[in-house]
């Protein structure tokens, strides 16, 4: 792992924590379409709960103050600011006045682009609520050349990784040259690495954190996290898949450890993850799931 991806994915993972702890209730499979007003304003509420120190004109600031200066620009804006991508470029990135980037810096002293850091907060939330996660019907839908795809692997945008590493998971054995050809060609180490995990995973396809999401995904149980209020299969694998990108999971990675890393217990409230079957008993998500990649692997 390159140092880059190693803080970005600490950074997503703050922020991440953050925009979760900013929304109180677990909102994953909301029915409706959250607003970009909302996005705005988590963004907003991700900041001011944050422990990270805001750095604007040379000055240092906790994130209440913060928030309550994105706020008031936000609110001089008006109508030029329409999307949460809009308040970040526009009322986020920088000084008005004196034109500096504004940052935040952690208690260890690192710091990032304030706009850099919302943009992972605001992935988080996006894929926190999404109602689905990607399925191969729309991966097919958008589908783009195998070379594209595999370049796209060491793109700067870990969305933008992972989305192609599925496609290309999803194209099965007909890819397996073309990814065998990238890993011993490129000098890109996530590339290289992305690649060979690729292989791995396509010629061993029942037991990867991708066959495991397609499992719950695919299942007309019902899944359970903190409180009895169930979720769907589509829901709850649009949860896990958003937990295991800001872990820095892979959809390739083993299935074994994605059940043990993320689809076993809630990191919030410490919970574990059950199933409610037709008949109304209940199984740990864990155990189910063992047994759906066990019976896969069998047939």
């Amino acid at each position: 792992m390159t140092q880059k991806t190693f803080w970005l994915r600490v950074w997503f993972t703050v922020g991440l924590l953050f925009a979760q702890a900013a929304l109180i209730q677990p909102v994953c499979g909301a029915e409706q379409p959250v607003s970009e007003e909302k996005k705005i304003s988590l963004l907003i509420k991700a900041l001011q709960v944050s422990p990270l120190s805001f750095v604007r004109a040379g000055k240092t600031y906790g994130g209440a103050d913060a928030a309550t200066h994105l706020t008031d620009k936000r609110k001089l804006a008006g109508a030029r600011v329409t999307t949460a991508r809009e308040f970040i470029a526009g009322c986020a990135s920088k000084s008005e006045l004196s034109g500096e980037t504004y940052e935040v810096v952690n208690e260890q002293g690192k710091a990032m682009p304030l706009a850099e850091w919302l943009r992972a907060v605001l992935s988080g939330i996006e894929l926190t609520l999404a109602e689905t996660p990607p399925t191969a019907a729309a991966a097919a839908a958008d589908t783009k050349p195998v070379a594209e795809m595999i370049k796209l692997l060491g793109s700067n945008s870990f969305d933008e990784r992972e989305k192609s590493s599925r496609a290309l998971a999803e194209l099965g054995p007909a890819v397996l040259n073309d990814l065998a050809k990238a890993e011993a060609a490129t000098e890109d180490v996530e590339v290289k690495q992305r690649c060979q995990l690729l292989r791995e995973a396509i010629n061993k396809p029942d037991r990867t954190a991708l066959a495991a999401l397609k499992a719950i995904e695919n299942s007309d149980v019902t899944f359970v996290r903190k409180s009895e209020r169930g979720m769907t299969g589509k829901q709850f694998a649009s949860h896990l898949q958003a937990k295991a990108w800001i872990n820095g999971f892979s959809l390739t990675d083993t299935a074994d450890a994605f059940i043990e890393k993320i689809a076993t217990r809630s990191i919030l409230h410490g919970s574990e993850y059950r199933v409610r079957l037709p008949d109304g008993t209940m199984k740990s998500l864990k155990d189910w799931l063992n047994e759906q990649l066990n019976t896969r692997e069998k047939r």
